[in-house]
């Protein structure tokens, strides 16, 4: 470990405790994935072995889809119970705070007017707590859920991510 990856680290840790979503940027080799996976792995045990913290990882690409963002979502939470009727209610197990790390956040391709799905459908989670179901239409909660995300700066593929996005995170 070098002295940068272990203050990363420690700050990932620190953000992850706080319940803060957390983007790592930098260049390729700078170590930002194997700092997220060290906290995943190594700091967010407890002395005897359990931990209140569950986690899943996604790498983006450019074919990356927010259906399929959505189905690793969906197949990594379980439900809850809701005090409203007509949402469906999304989390990790009772008891435990779910950590989605998301690697290369910046490769889905953008559309014809600069968008990118995949990564409107994770601000749509972090800013109004859930996702709609494709088939009945109907809003998702997402509770107990906080995200780790690293890229790259933009060019050879990695595209520029808007301000309403960013701004989400606690960007290192």
């Amino acid at each position: 470990p070098t002295s940068e990856s272990v203050a990363t680290s420690f700050i990932v840790q620190a953000m992850l405790s706080a319940k803060h979503h957390t983007l790592l940027n930098g260049t390729t080799g700078t170590g930002k994935s194997l700092s997220v996976q060290s906290v995943l792995f190594d700091h967010l045990q407890t002395e005897d072995g359990t931990s209140s913290w569950q986690s899943f990882n996604m790498a983006l690409s450019a074919q990356t889809s927010s259906k399929n963002i959505q189905e690793k979502m969906e197949g990594k939470l379980r439900k809850h119970p809701s005090k409203n009727k007509d949402h469906q209610c999304l989390g990790p197990a009772t008891g435990k705070t779910m950590v989605m790390f998301v690697d290369d956040v910046n490769m889905p391709m953008l559309e014809e007017y600069g968008a990118s799905p995949p990564i409107e459908l994770l601000r749509q989670i972090f800013v109004q707590g859930g996702m709609y179901d494709r088939k009945k239409c109907h809003f998702k909660d997402i509770v107990d859920l906080v995200s780790v995300a690293c890229c790259g700066p933009p060019g050879g593929g990695k595209n520029e991510m808007t301000q309403r996005f960013t701004t989400r995170f606690f960007m290192l």
